[in-house]
């Protein structure tokens, strides 16, 4: 199997004028590293064509892994001229990815917009930063209802994150993808470039330029307050105000350049000092972040006396009336408005449009109280009064845009409801 006795868990074969490598799953970051060691002893060779074999693939993906191998692969065209060539890949979850390609806010929107999820995205602009960071927040609030702070949390990792790649990593692009774990209660995200590296980023700078002696004391210099590389860029709380979110939330932090890597997580830092990167100008850099999405989170309480970070969602903002003192929310707009998973999803964007703005919410029914279904009615209106009770459903919601219809149908589905609750009350 060839002479590399380093190599842990992908098998690969010399054929000559090319190269196979068998990948059976992307769980473990030693796969990356086997990966840049297998291309690296390719160059020498002077072998320039790869075969990817996925025949003995078992279907498991972790961003952290297959986004850095995405990356790697790029590279590796671009920098050296590689082919690769992709053979039985036919496991379904894989495909959705986007693998062996990676796909663009703009030009694969009409796929994204639907599912941005378990999706390699690649991203060169700080448009397509915007439009990446304004699909997953549609996108989460339709999907699941969020304590506060939790999706403020998650756009300032995010952005702090990919903006760093567009500010600092002197990479031609990034690639991000996010994983939600319903069994951990988690939003995993990782961000990977192909860029400089957190050590020469900061070498660049006077005042660290003769402090810095290894890759893994940049990684942990980043993550204090007010470090960057250029102070008219950034004020450097980006990877810092992470790590107190993170502190503060109970999820995970793991930055990775170079030969380094931080991993925090209980206000506890491990290291790591064996990575294999690609060159000593291309360090690259990947972050990976877990968020736990079912905690409360109080952006106030994580930044302290350091920054007041005041979260105001485009989304949300575009839904104030003139006075800013209610979130208008027109069903009208919303994509259907007659089932019960239409109901599921505007019920939860009404929720989590209430723990960001805490301003109350009036459920606009103009123009459609006579299209609406009485399923739609029970899982939007009869379901949050049933969770919330009559005080606090009638101090965060107002029922407006509604007539003589509409007000039988929300009666019925309430009663309904009532009645049902209490029936079971009195059999247990």
């Amino acid at each position: 199997m060839g002479q590399l006795t380093k190599i842990k868990l992908l098998k690969y074969k010399n054929n000559g004028d090319s190269f196979s490598i068998v990948v059976s799953g992307f769980q473990s970051i030693d796969v990356v590293n086997d990966f840049i060691a297998l291309l690296e002893h390719c160059r020498k060779l002077h072998i320039s064509t790869i075969v990817l074999d996925f025949s003995n693939y078992t279907d498991k993906i972790f961003p952290n892994v297959i986004v850095p191998f995405k990356g790697i692969m790029d590279y590796f065209s671009g920098q050296f001229g590689f082919v690769f060539n992709v053979v039985n890949l036919t496991f379904t979850n894989l495909l959705k990815t986007g693998f062996p390609k990676s796909l663009n806010i703009f030009k694969d929107s009409e796929s994204l917009t639907k599912d941005i999820f378990h999706r390699i995205v690649e991203f060169k602009t700080t448009e397509e930063i915007h439009s990446i960071l304004e699909s997953v927040f549609t996108q989460l609030q339709k999907r699941f209802t969020f304590p506060p702070g939790v999706l403020a949390a998650t756009n300032w990792g995010l952005s702090e994150v990919m903006d760093n790649v567009i500010q600092h990593a002197s990479a031609s692009s990034g690639y991000v993808m996010l994983q939600i774990t319903q069994k951990s209660k988690t939003l995993n995200m990782t961000v990977f470039d192909n860029g400089q590296g957190i050590y020469n980023s900061l070498k660049g700078a006077p005042e660290y330029a003769h402090q810095l002696r290894t890759h893994l004391e940049a990684i942990e210099l980043s993550l204090h307050q007010n470090v960057t590389r250029n102070p008219k860029i950034g004020k450097g709380y980006g990877l810092w105000g992470l790590t107190r979110i993170i502190d503060e939330n109970g999820g995970f932090l793991c930055l990775s350049s170079g030969s380094g890597s931080v991993s925090r997580q209980n206000g506890l830092n491990t290291v790591r000092n064996r990575n294999l990167f690609i060159s000593d100008e291309c360090l690259t850099t990947k972050v990976d972040i877990g968020i736990i999405y079912n905690t409360y989170l109080d952006m106030h309480k994580v930044f302290g006396d350091y920054e007041t970070y005041e979260y105001v969602n485009r989304n949300v903002e575009k839904y104030e009336d003139e006075q800013s003192e209610f979130i208008v929310f027109p069903l009208a707009k919303e994509s259907g408005f007659r089932t019960r998973t239409d109901g599921e999803i505007v019920r939860n964007k009404i929720i989590n449009f209430y723990n960001i703005s805490g301003k109350p919410v009036k459920i606009d029914f103009t123009g459609i109280t006579e299209k609406v279904t009485s399923s739609f009615v029970d899982e939007v209106i009869a379901k949050l009064y049933d969770a919330y009770g009559f005080d606090v459903f009638h101090s965060r919601f107002r029922i407006v845009g509604n007539d003589d219809y509409l007000n039988i149908l929300i009666k019925q589905t309430i009663d309904t409801r009532t009645v049902s609750n209490i029936s079971k009350l009195l059999t247990t």
